[in-house]
């Protein structure tokens, strides 16, 4: 199973972005169209050749190669990697108004990826606060950079027998989060 951290946040970076384009919006918003940005920012998250480079797209489906996927021949990887490919390009088309403006869809890809981080942030100080961490000296901020583009960055700090500092994404710290409860 594919499994790509930060998904909900990147999928509205992904959109956002999108939205600032003048291309057409049937090129805009295909798998082929949202790979190539997905690869550029966050490469780690879709498959790789063994020579490092991005894995092939033939009429929107990862494939061996061209000529294999005409013959018929395909993975299994290469399947659930379009199938959560897929899953983006819908989320996005899905919330994509055609009836109103590009800059209005903007704006509201704007508002739910500030909304999604603010969620995101409220729920990891709970998750603090319910688990006693916060009272064992466990501390955190929000350390993300002014660029909407660039993933939400937090800083969990502990001042307890010598200061210890995790950094990282929500995703990140939520698992970290939960490997310090249980720990404690």
């Amino acid at each position: 199973m594919v499994k790509i951290k930060d998904l909900e946040e990147k999928r509205c970076i992904m959109a956002y972005y999108k939205c600032h384009s003048d291309k057409n919006r049937k090129n805009l918003f295909s798998n082929s169209s949202i790979y190539n940005e997905w690869w550029r920012w966050w490469g780690m998250d879709l498959p790789k050749k063994k020579s490092g480079k991005p894995m092939q797209i033939y009429r929107n489906q990862f494939v061996l190669s061209a000529a294999k996927q005409r013959k018929g021949i395909t993975s299994e990887k290469h399947k659930e990697y379009t199938e959560v490919l897929n899953s983006i390009t819908k989320w996005i088309n899905d919330n994509y108004d055609l009836s109103v403006s590009r800059k209005v869809n903007r704006n509201r890809f704007h508002d739910m990826l500030v909304q999604l981080r603010e969620e995101n942030y409220a729920q990891l100080i709970h998750l603090l606060k319910d688990n006693g961490l916060a009272d064992k000296g466990y501390s955190l901020h929000d350390t993300s950079s002014d660029n909407i583009f660039d993933l939400a960055n937090y800083c969990l700090i502990c001042n307890g027998d010598g200061m210890t500092v995790t950094n990282g994404s929500y995703e990140t710290i939520l698992e970290h989060l939960s490997t310090i409860a249980i720990e404690e």
